[in-house]
């Protein structure tokens, strides 16, 4: 509480290193929480790597929730 007995409500902030596929769902599931990502990423632009992947169905089922699931190619 503050000194004039209001409580005050403190912007809360998560710093996300890295915008793969976990990082990305993080901040989207943060910021449907109320809370602010700040998101990281070294590379300058997404390109494809020659690495294959997959994902399992509970995992699908994550990225369904967050309105992932049909994300399958770059922009």
């Amino acid at each position: 509480m503050s000194l004039d007995g209001k409580k005050r409500v403190q912007a809360v902030r998560v710093l996300i290193v890295g915008a793969g596929i976990g990082g990305l769902s993080a901040a989207i599931a943060l910021r449907r929480r109320g809370i602010e990502p700040v998101l990281f990423e070294r590379t300058t632009e997404l390109t494809e790597i020659g690495a294959g992947i997959a994902i399992a169905a509970n995992a699908m089922k994550a990225l369904d929730s967050l309105g992932l699931k049909y994300l399958t190619t770059y922009p």
